[in-house]
Order: structure tokens, then C-alpha cells, then sequence
């Protein structure tokens, strides 16, 4: 991912905790685990990703499973996760685990509650083709 990119996603006056006194837990990701923050940020690339008609195949998408160049697939749409990873909640590793891959049954299984959809809709690329 271009350095330029990286900066606009870098909160300007926002420092991670280092621990959380309550639960004497350390976060995973370098600038807290707040989504809403990252969805503000990754407004800067809403015009990076030019979607309009643009179909991938799933071989395409698989090639993108490394830590600087990370795609998924989620209910036929396909976003790069690259930036995002350093905000999720549960930290980068699990999603490069799944990086490259049709994450769908996985998140409907363990996170229903969340709107995958609202959290990366800037970094939209395309659909899967059929």
C-alpha cells in the first residue's frame, strides 16, 4: 500500500492506550480498536477504488493474502482490507488468516452483529465475478 495512503488513515491527534486498567489488557491495534474512526478516516480513499461495473475473479482476489496487500470477499463484493487491518478489534493476524478468501460464512458465524459493509465501504474494489 502506497505511503500516502497510510497517512491519510493515521489519526492526527489520536494516541492508542497502551492498557486498559479495567481489564489489564494490552490493544492489538496500533491506534486503538475504534471502527468509527477508521470509517471516518478511510473517507480520504472513497475515490482510490473505481467500482463501477468492475468484476474480479476469485483466483484474482486470492493473490491479495499478504499484510501489505490484503483482499476479501464478503456476500460477492470484493474490498482491500490493507489499511484496515491495524484497526480490527481482534487484531491483524486473524483477518490475514482469511485474507485472499470469501469471508462471509466466517463473519456471519462469529460476528452477525456486525455491518462489514458499513465499516469498509470506502475500500470497495469490485464484485466477484460469476
Amino acid at each position: 500500500m502506497p505511503e500516502e495512503d497510510e497517512k491519510k488513515l493515521k489519526p492526527a491527534n489520536v494516541e492508542a492506550k497502551t492498557s486498559n486498567k479495567f481489564l489489564n489488557v494490552k490493544p492489538k491495534t496500533p491506534y486503538g480498536t475504534n471502527q468509527l474512526l477508521y470509517i471516518s478516516l478511510s473517507e480520504n480513499l472513497k475515490d482510490k477504488y473505481n467500482t463501477r461495473d468492475k468484476y474480479i475473479t476469485k483466483e484474482e482476489v486470492a493473490k491479495h493474502n499478504k499484510e501489505d496487500d490484503a483482499w476479501i470477499i464478503y456476500k460477492n463484493k470484493v474490498y482491500d482490507i490493507t489499511l484496515y487491518l491495524k484497526y480490527h478489534p481482534g487484531g491483524k493476524k486473524i483477518l490475514l488468516n482469511q485474507s485472499g478468501k470469501d469471508i462471509t460464512e466466517f463473519v456471519l458465524k462469529f460476528h452477525p452483529w456486525v455491518n462489514v459493509e458499513e465499516i469498509l465501504k470506502h475500500t470497495l474494489i469490485g464484485y466477484i465475478e460469476c
